[in-house]
């Protein structure tokens, strides 16, 4: 695999992960409950992993990979979360639009940071 196929791949898992893999009951739970918070994480960091996995040397297991992405997803989200429900609660308020944008700029940095890492 070429180095520019992994980060192709790499952008295409995040978008699994982060979308298709999320049913609408977790989206709409993740923010109240802690399990359903993690098992997006979870579900994020396999996909995501998984093609890390496959770019890596299977000699050189990328445990610091895999924590970053799980912690920093669980990070990122819950500051999401949090931060769009008290924008909601705002009446005529529609700046919590732009925590979903910082969210996805947040996600692609520890992206970034992952691809450069492991180049």
């Amino acid at each position: 695999m070429t180095f520019e196929v992994f980060v192709w791949l790499m952008i295409f898992a995040h978008f699994v992960g982060d979308f298709a893999f999320k049913s609408s009951y977790i989206a709409a739970n993740k923010g109240r409950e802690w399990y359903y918070m993690l098992a997006h994480c979870i579900l994020y960091t396999g996909v995501v992993g998984w093609v890390l996995l496959g770019w890596t040397n299977p000699f050189n297991f990328p445990y610091f990979g895999l924590l970053l992405l799980l912690g920093s997803h669980w990070i990122i989200d819950v500051w999401k979360c949090r931060k769009i429900e008290k924008l909601k609660a705002k009446e005529g308020s529609r700046s919590w639009k732009a925590c979903l944008y910082m969210d996805q700029l947040a996600h692609f940095i520890v992206l970034a940071g992952l691809i450069i890492w492991y180049k």
